[in-house]
């Protein structure tokens, strides 16, 4: 906050103020989102393939090894696509804060806009906004069903070839 107060008056008259509300409260999202990542899925799953390995090197090396390179492959292929994804979040990011702060200006300006007789073309801005965020969120949500189907696709062959 101290940060915030202490930006210039250049950077308040340049950003929307409901833009400026909408990324803090995102930065305090990712912060979040990052912490339980980290101690959910990536924690649990270096449990779970050093337990895996050790269990299968058990019966058999050569099973164990198998397993242990192909969930590191695993882990590679899913941080490509997730790096890849992260441009189209950022993407989505951008557009929502922008549907944000023009909606938050739309309200802090009624009134001039109402006298001034521009609600068209207030209702056309702020359309082509929510437009631009409907084509990168459809497109990230696709991503997103890529990426799971991906990891479909390693799992179900992993427990094939286990199976095996």
């Amino acid at each position: 906050m101290t940060r915030m107060i202490g930006q210039s008056n250049r950077f308040f008259t340049q950003n929307f103020s409901g833009s400026i509300v909408r990324t803090l409260s995102r930065l305090v999202d990712t912060a979040e989102h990052l912490l339980d990542m980290f101690i959910y899925q990536i924690g649990r799953m270096t449990i779970s393939i050093i337990v895996m390995t050790v269990i299968l090197a058990r019966e058999n090396i050569w099973l164990g090894v198998t397993v242990f390179v192909w969930m590191i492959a695993v882990i590679f292929v899913k941080r490509y696509l997730w790096s890849y994804k992260m441009r189209y979040n950022e993407k989505v990011s951008k557009a929502s804060t922008r549907v944000s702060a023009r909606l938050s200006d739309a309200f802090t300006n009624a009134l001039t806009v109402l006298t001034c007789g521009m609600q068209l073309a207030e209702i056309r801005a702020f359309r082509l906004i929510v437009d631009d965020w409907y084509r990168v969120w459809t497109k990230s949500w696709w991503i997103d069903y890529g990426i799971f189907f991906v990891t479909t696709l390693f799992i179900m062959s992993l427990q094939i070839g286990t199976i095996f």
